[in-house]
């Protein structure tokens, strides 16, 4: 009882931190995009992959929500005086998005198991998911709502209209689907290619020799639940376990 409780504890700090690391990366680290000046490339769904490895899908939940809540009050408009919000709530659906397509991607395709070509296998297809999904978000409503006073969609000719003018203002000449697709495709394949890029890189290449060599974490991450969701190269113990027990059966061997 009382390990569950520390791990528990643990979770919630976790969750903490990674919450308000999300915070400071949605206000403070954003790289504009040269192609569409209203759009800005933020990475603080890497803290909602960290967490969903460190602290499950309930955990990456409360990491993506709290983040988005905390900063939907420190920052409520934007600077194109569209509808309120409407910022927070695509980066919230952002966040989900890879919640979802890592839960798929591991859970249902099984790619995070099988080495490391498959593993980019894997940020791959979870980078083509959301960036599709992001796109057809993009043109069903956050767009319209994003350069509009109140919140519309794209079945209202009107707010459409509204776009592919202003829009054709900064440089944009084309119909409103075109726009949409040439703007966001790229934009949201080469915003998850830079979060999956980092997590690869500070989580598979740093983060695990201190989740090996750390008691506390490492006995966090070998609890079964993180076992079925891990996302690294080596946090696989039951991998590392089978492995272990078929070099035994082998010795056993006459």
């Amino acid at each position: 009882m009382r390990r569950k409780h520390s791990l528990l504890l643990y979770r919630m700090a976790l969750v903490a931190i990674l919450s308000a690391l999300g915070v400071v990366l949605m206000l403070y680290v954003k790289l504009p995009y040269p192609f569409a000046s209203w759009c800005e490339i933020e990475i603080s769904d890497l803290t909602v992959v960290v967490g969903y490895v460190l602290t499950g899908l309930p955990g990456a939940t409360a990491i993506a929500v709290v983040k988005t809540l905390i900063h939907l009050l420190v920052m409520p408009t934007h600077g194109f005086g569209g509808a309120p919000y409407v910022g927070d709530l695509a980066a919230l659906f952002s966040s989900l998005l890879y919640l979802l397509g890592i839960f798929l991607a591991s859970h249902v395709l099984h790619l995070f198991r099988k080495g490391f070509r498959m593993r980019l296998l894997g940020y791959l297809l979870l980078a083509l998911f959301v960036s599709i999904a992001m796109t057809f978000l993009n043109l069903l409503f956050i767009t319209p709502s994003f350069l509009a006073p109140q919140y519309t969609t794209c079945f209202d000719s009107e707010a459409v209209l509204g776009v592919e003018q202003t829009l054709g203002s900064m440089g944009f000449p084309y119909s409103y689907a075109i726009i949409i697709f040439a703007v966001y495709i790229p934009f949201n394949l080469l915003k998850s290619a830079l979060i999956l890029a980092l997590y690869e890189i500070l989580f598979n290449a740093l983060f695990f020799h201190l989740l090996k060599n750390n008691a506390v974490l490492g006995e966090l991450t070998r609890s079964k639940d993180v076992e079925r969701r891990i996302l690294t190269r080596g946090l696989d113990f039951r991998e590392e376990e089978g492995a272990t027990m078929n070099v035994h059966e082998k010795e056993r061997e006459p």
